[in-house]
């Protein structure tokens, strides 16, 4: 579903900016889009996000004193952040306007909405003003059927052996270049990490066996252009879970640029359940994150809002 700001030179921008996104690169870009934005015309007013938490705090706080335009200049773990204020202000999200300018590292989400490479071509389409209504999903971490921790999210919510490879990563990010981190990770994780009995419950269906890894998506892609939930679509109300089932370190290694091109989900061990809302349970802790930000493990409850956020629509070329 599209809808249309008039003139979004009538509405006041609030420009959350993650100085740190992209190697701190991001400052220097935002000093072009900042010069744009004033020769249009267009009220901004801009707030520095440069540390873990701070899109969140911020975004939460200017809603509650009654904003609602926001543009975000950053990566993935930015806009994330933001969409959880927002969501967690008390207010009405479907007020929200999001204009996203994907300056990170994966910017998977923006894979999912053909974003153009050069953040400057995201002008066309925000100067037409045309959004769409976009699905949030909220995670919740129980431990013994209490709730210990909770996170919106708009992308994929991963488990098991991919929150295993995102734990890595934390540990390790400072020592190694971006490109290369992610990658890295996966394969020291690939060579230890065990699948493990679990069982996931949709509404409608239930799969109990040894779980390798496991993607609840709204949108298509994480881990940096992997094309995990190819099926993804951010605006109809539904998860597409995506399960790999245990599976050969081998079969594995085989397969790995098949997640880049979708293709992985017509191996014999994958399955693909589609629910609003979906449980993964297991009798040991499971591994969760969102973005890149690990949740504190359990087991999890997972739920879509349809068509609760508008999000900046890409003009067609």
């Amino acid at each position: 579903m599209s809808i249309a700001i008039a003139d979004v030179r009538k509405c006041h921008w609030q420009v959350i900016l993650n100085p740190n996104a992209l190697g701190g690169k991001c400052s220097q870009y935002w000093q072009i889009i900042s010069e744009q934005l004033a020769n249009r015309g267009i009220p901004f007013t801009e707030h520095l996000a440069n540390h873990t938490g701070a899109g969140s705090m911020i975004s939460r706080s200017l809603c509650r004193q009654g904003e609602r335009h926001f543009i975000i200049l950053g990566g993935d773990g930015t806009l994330n952040e933001v969409v959880n204020g927002v969501a967690t202000s008390g207010m009405d999200t479907t007020e929200v306007f999001i204009v996203p300018f994907p300056i990170g590292t994966g910017n998977d989400w923006a894979r999912t909405h053909n974003y153009p490479q050069d953040y400057l071509d995201v002008f066309p389409s925000f100067l037409a003003g045309h959004f769409f209504k976009h699905d949030i999903g909220l995670v919740k971490s129980m431990q013994d059927d209490e709730v210990v921790d909770e996170r919106y999210f708009i992308n994929i919510a991963g488990f098991c052996f991919d929150a295993a490879v995102i734990n890595e990563v934390t540990k390790r990010k400072k020592k190694f270049i971006p490109a290369g981190v992610y990658l890295a990770c996966l394969l020291k994780v690939l060579l230890t990490y065990k699948a493990k009995p679990t069982v996931i419950a949709t509404t409608t269906e239930t799969l109990s066996d040894s779980v390798f890894t496991i993607a609840v998506g709204i949108c298509k892609y994480n881990g940096n252009g992997m094309m995990q939930v190819p099926m993804g679509d951010p605006a109809d109300g539904m998860f597409d879970i995506v399960t790999i089932r245990k599976i050969p370190l081998l079969k594995v290694l085989a397969n790995v640029g098949n997640l880049f091109k979708g293709e992985h989900i017509r191996l014999k061990e994958v399955t693909v359940m589609r629910s609003d809302e979906v449980r993964i349970s297991s009798g040991h802790l499971t591994l969760g994150e969102v973005e890149g930000e690990m949740l504190t493990a359990g087991d999890y409850h997972v739920k879509c809002f349809r068509q609760a956020i508008n999000m900046l629509k890409i003009k067609e070329s």
